[in-house]
């Protein structure tokens, strides 16, 4: 999993919870990395999902509630990145359909063997969109935290609602979006 992911969730954590706790969630956690990040290094998930059940022990909060905050802070972190791909499009569904066709392609350019999650679209109406999102990881919640925060980047208003066929058989959820009202 690239790095940029492993600092996000460390800025994450310092700006919401405090450098103590931070600190706190690197000298305890068992990470193969020592905790030591950087954006453009590559660590294993699992390193993420110990950080992720070492937060949520120590904040007494529910693991998705903890990756949808998380979504959030990554997308505002994306926001001042990537400013290009926020710009380039006007709302909140022109971003999700551009994922997999733009942004993750300008991505592989970039590092080549990345394991990016796939989102494809399906979309009957202007106002209705429904995002696919498929990968072993499983962070739908993070997902949710995404797409709550670009809405929030267009001033829009989204209703979310999931269908999860996220199991041991299969990598894809879907997410049924409607736009309720534009800025």
């Amino acid at each position: 999993m690239k790095g940029i992911i492993f600092t996000v969730f460390s800025d994450f954590v310092a700006s919401s919870y405090g450098a103590d706790q931070l600190d706190y969630l690197l000298d305890t956690c068992d990470l193969p990395s020592g905790g030591a990040y950087t954006s453009v290094g590559n660590y294993p998930f699992a390193e993420l999902q110990t950080l992720f059940d070492g937060l949520c022990q120590a904040q007494n909060i529910e693991l998705s509630e903890a990756l949808r905050l998380y979504g959030h802070h990554l997308a505002g972190a994306f926001v001042t990145q990537y400013t290009v791909f926020f710009q380039e499009v006007h709302d909140t569904f022109a971003l999700l359909r551009n994922i997999d066709n733009h942004i993750h392609v300008e991505v592989r350019k970039l590092n080549p063997t990345a394991k990016l999650p796939r989102f494809a679209y399906e979309q009957s109406e202007p106002d209705k969109l429904t995002l696919i999102y498929s990968s072993p990881r499983k962070l739908g919640d993070m997902v949710v935290g995404l797409i709550e925060a670009a809405s929030g980047y267009y001033k829009e208003v989204i209703q979310i609602e999931r269908k999860s066929q996220m199991d041991a058989s299969s990598e894809s959820e879907y997410f049924f979006l409607t736009r309720l009202s534009d800025g």
